[in-house]
């Protein structure tokens, strides 16, 4: 396996895109619960039919931006050595290193500390890595894999070891891949999507906060409003869950303009009642 040698720089990813379009979402219409029966529409879907969507929270409510492709840099690493590196990188930067994930789908990938000392990189794990965070002053790593039949996931938490290196102290698992995840500014939670379910983790403990089934429209985003509603940006949609007597009432929203699609060319086709 080819190497990868890093050079003493510091970094973080920079993204070239325009100038982001906020939607509200208050006039996003729900899809009938029969919208899914006809296997071509199903597929339209699938592929985004009405974009791909990416949800934020903005002044207490969450908006809709489109979500187009992106051209991102991959961030330079502060140590000099050679890393097994390609994929999908996330960079958690410290004072005294670097946390390195990598994800190379069914290929593998790690989770590295890289010291600012010069010292040679430390692989920690040989999990693929999706993100790193902070949760409760912890390094939290999101890891997982979606792959064929297999769907699992965990929250990987390293920690020193009295010899200095490093290990994992903790493991959580999630019961599938994460897919997106927010970091709440005030209260600190760590909201994720995965394949299968909406799970929160405080730092201390996981709570699952409700089930579905989300893996075929590729999740992108997940956030909340102030009215306690969760949000999920999707391909072709966005998943809103309202609180209930019991847990949370599921809603899969579509912009107005298109609540059909035409079954030939998967184009939209507003305010049109269903095919057959």
């Amino acid at each position: 396996m080819r190497g990868l040698i890093v050079v003493l720089a510091l970094g973080l990813p920079v993204e070239a895109s325009g100038a982001d379009h906020a939607i509200g979402l208050d006039g996003w219409k729900p899809l009938e619960s029969r919208f899914f029966q006809n296997a071509k529409r199903a597929e339209c879907a699938s592929r985004g039919a009405s974009g791909d969507w990416s949800v934020r929270p903005q002044e207490g409510r969450v908006v809709a931006v489109a979500r187009t492709r992106r051209v991102s840099q991959e961030p330079t690493l502060p140590v000099p050595g050679t890393v097994e590196f390609s994929g999908r990188r996330a960079v958690l930067e410290r004072p005294d290193g670097v946390w390195l994930g990598i994800d190379r789908t069914e290929l593998g990938g790690g989770l590295w500390w890289l010291a600012r000392s010069g010292a040679p990189p430390e692989r920690v794990s040989h999990e693929n890595v999706r993100d790193i965070v902070l949760v409760d002053g912890r390094v939290t790593a999101l890891s997982g894999l979606a792959f064929i039949g297999w769907d699992q996931g965990a929250l990987l938490q390293p920690e020193r070891s009295e010899d200095g290196s490093w290990r994992l102290t903790r493991i959580v698992p999630l019961g599938a891949a994460p897919q997106a995840h927010h970091l709440e500014p005030v209260t600190g939670a760590l909201w994720i999507v995965t394949n299968r379910a909406i799970v929160k983790f405080d730092g201390r403990e996981l709570t699952r906060i409700h089930q579905g089934r989300y893996r075929t429209f590729e999740p992108d985003s997940i956030a909340r409003d102030r009215a306690g509603r969760i949000f999920i940006g999707m391909r072709h949609l966005v998943v809103r869950l309202s609180p209930a007597r019991k847990g949370f009432h599921e809603d899969w929203l579509v912009p107005p303009w298109c609540t059909n699609v035409d079954l030939e060319t998967c184009a939209c086709r507003p305010g049109r009642k269903l095919d057959s």
